[in-house]
């Protein structure tokens, strides 16, 4: 889940099939993300010309990339408040049944994703 992680798992996403790569991929999160975008420079490949690609978690080191990284944010301030006071209740109340709790993320369009431009080759 790291920088090097997303640059080694792209890698072996090339090589896997030598003959196609893929047009696009989505990773776990955004370092991973920046890792692969790093990684698709180094080998020649253009972002989002030649792949796009995608991170999850809508961290700020996605916008100090360029282009600027197309992510799936997290609304992380809604997660850990709810987790606190989730935590406090089961605290407070151990037998009580916790609710289940649905939290709606949102795509952060950036310059990392396009249509492909041909099939994968």
């Amino acid at each position: 889940f790291t920088v090097a992680g997303g640059r080694q798992a792209l890698r072996a996403l090339i090589e896997a099939d030598a003959g196609r790569r893929p047009t696009g991929v989505i990773c776990s999160n955004d370092l991973m993300a920046i890792g692969a975008m790093l990684e698709a420079a180094a080998i020649g490949l253009r972002v989002p010309e030649d792949i796009s690609i995608v991170g999850f978690d809508g961290i700020e080191a996605g916008t100090w990339t360029q282009p600027q990284l197309t992510t799936v944010e997290q609304p992380i301030d809604d997660i850990a408040a709810t987790a606190v006071g989730a935590l406090r209740k089961l605290i407070e109340t151990p037998d009580q049944a916790q609710p289940n709790y649905v939290f709606h993320p949102k795509l952060r369009p950036g310059g990392t994703t396009a249509a492909p431009v041909s099939p994968a080759q």
